[in-house]
């Protein structure tokens, strides 16, 4: 489903500062996105103090409501997404792959 997006966030607690990201979508197979059927978002990521913050500000959704769910390298304090839903706070769950040639873990938040 192209509305369900794993985003990776490559962020690193020492990370000072905001990083911003567009996000465009379309169903990648019709022509539609010429009739303005394609959802954009502005995204934006900060880490302060071992927390993370994701900042979700949708621009347009004429394709759908895309559902984020953030993934980091590194296990955060705490990571807390804002958009038009509201403000939650996420938990991590660790995974292991060694999809990168090595053995690695990282972190889903939900």
């Amino acid at each position: 489903d192209l509305l369900e997006v794993e985003l990776l966030l490559v962020l690193s607690g020492e990370f000072k500062g905001k990083s911003e990201y567009r996000y465009d979508c379309d169903d990648g197979e019709s022509f539609d996105y010429l009739n303005g059927a394609r959802s954009s978002y502005r995204l934006e990521a900060e880490v302060h103090g071992g927390k993370a913050v994701l900042r979700i500000h949708p621009e347009r959704e004429a394709f759908g409501k895309v559902r984020f769910t953030p993934v980091t390298l590194e296990r955060f304090e705490e990571l807390t997404v804002e958009g038009p839903e509201g403000v939650h706070r996420l938990k991590p769950q660790m995974q292991k792959s060694d999809a990168w040639g090595a053995d690695a873990s990282f972190y889903h938040w939900g």
